[in-house]
């Protein structure tokens, strides 16, 4: 079964060594499965973490309840009471002794030269030597872009509710937010081109209806304080802007390019999001600067929602690194226009002049930068 994928920014799942020259199907299952995980999270599901020491929240088949079923001649009970442990997550991407419920693989992915623009000095540097390595030059490294074409097989069990969850996810995805690694640069704007005609319906209120409806079929527990997590669709907002092409101006220029000179001309995307996400030049200036400076944001608040990396060659202890939680989507011309999409999460807890910072509240600073800066 094929599903087909027209990439609208470059994508970035990188291999062992974080080169991204191709596109890899264990990177494009986490970062389904992560999606799948916000989504269930927002719904109140508890999530299981494959990686927990303790069993009880790995979410595994309960192997000696189902055994303890079919002998006590309870067959049609036996599967439920293995599964009662388990996830949306866990059942429809594996667990210990339950196998996932469809398999993927790359038919075909092309690739592009990978490039940026900036019009600061600093950031090129911090371009070429983080993606770069010690060579400090990207010019032969490449990424997924194009059409794309994914194979899709099951397991002959629950092909249906599979299918259905992963419209779910992919169309959560493409709408509001991007797949793959590094969102923060931009990475992983794409549209399905082709779904398999056996999906009933592709709608996110279908998509859902099915997992809660599973959920209580199963006996999955509800959300608890084992899986809370920033990264929880109550937490979530998206918003996507038309950027008119002449803001784009100095972030288009040849002089402002880094990489491959083959993309020098490159106008289908601008990947741009280190100018808009963290330090530009007027008028666009950063949203990181512009909290710091526009909103009087101190770096302890600005370092919880925009990330905390090292500065000015001083490195961040262990521990105190942390991620951003707003990522920028590079602008990409569709229908003749320039769109830029901005998502992310309000971190639960953060609290600015004695104001809680909630998804609304990030939707109004989105709108207040880009107006000013776009």
């Amino acid at each position: 079964m094929q599903l087909s994928l027209e990439t609208l920014t470059p994508l970035w799942t990188g291999d062992a060594e974080g080169k991204p020259n191709q596109l890899h199907e264990s990177g494009l299952l986490g970062s389904l499965r992560w999606w799948y995980e916000v989504i269930a999270r927002g719904f109140g599901c508890r999530v299981s973490d494959p990686t927990a020491e303790e069993s009880g929240l790995r979410g595994q088949f309960d192997t000696k309840a189902y055994d303890d079923a079919i002998k006590s001649g309870l067959p049609q009970e036996a599967l439920r009471r293995g599964l009662t442990p388990l996830c949306p997550v866990s059942y429809l991407f594996g667990a210990t002794g339950w196998a996932h419920l469809f398999r993927l693989n790359v038919a075909e992915a092309p690739t592009t030269e990978l490039h940026f623009r900036t019009v600061i000095p600093a950031n090129r540097s911090w371009i070429t030597k983080t993606f770069g390595g010690d060579k400090g030059n990207i010019d032969d490294l490449k990424v997924p872009f194009g059409k794309i074409s994914l194979k899709l097989s099951f397991r002959g069990y629950e092909r249906l509710y599979a299918l259905q969850q992963l419209a779910l996810i992919l169309t959560f995805i493409q709408d509001y937010a991007s797949i793959g690694a590094k969102p923060q640069h931009g990475f992983g704007q794409f549209c399905v081109t082709s779904w398999p005609n056996e999906i009933p319906d592709r709608s996110l209120q279908s998509g859902i209806k099915a997992m809660l409806g599973k959920r209580t079929e199963n006996g999955w527990k509800s959300l608890d304080d084992s899986s809370k997590s920033d990264y929880n669709l109550r937490n979530f907002f998206s918003i996507d802007y038309i950027v008119p092409r002449g803001k784009l101006g100095p972030l288009m220029s040849v002089d402002n390019h880094v990489g491959s000179a083959g993309k020098n001309n490159e106008q289908k995307y601008i990947p741009c999001c280190l100018d808009l996400r963290y330090k530009g030049a007027a008028p666009i200036s950063g949203m990181r600067q512009w909290l710091k400076y526009e909103k009087r944001w101190n770096e302890p608040e600005l370092d919880i929602l925009m990330g905390r990396t090292g500065k000015k060659g001083k490195e961040v202890k262990e521990g105190e690194r942390r991620a951003g939680l707003v990522y920028f989507g590079m602008p990409y011309l569709r229908d003749k226009t320039y769109r830029l999409r901005i998502f992310g999460f309000a971190p639960p807890g953060l609290n600015v002049e004695g104001n809680d910072i909630t998804p609304e509240m990030l939707v109004g600073l989105c709108n207040e930068y880009v107006a000013s800066s776009l």
